[in-house]
């Protein structure tokens, strides 16, 4: 009998309260290949062993960080092909 694949998720938040908000969800992913996404490299320590990405923060005043960000969350998602986004 084949084994089932665990369900891929990529967890992202910004820094700060949202952070928080999404570590307290971190138990429900248990079962879970999960990766997390956020903008602050400090949060790495908290998710260890999972993958962890940090991109860049921006807003409509910073464009050409926009530009930046959009390009390294494409490549993320390319990259881990998650079956699910939080």
């Amino acid at each position: 009998m084949a084994s089932e694949k665990p369900t891929r998720v990529l967890a992202v938040a910004s820094g700060g309260g949202h952070w928080i908000q999404l570590s307290r969800l971190m138990p429900a992913f248990n079962d879970c290949d999960v990766a997390y996404l956020t903008t602050l490299a400090t949060y790495r320590d908290q998710v260890l062993p999972a993958r962890f990405y940090f991109v860049p923060d921006a807003n409509l005043a910073t464009k050409a960080r926009l530009a930046v960000l959009a390009i390294r969350i494409a490549l993320i998602l390319l990259w881990e092909r998650p079956d699910v986004i939080v």
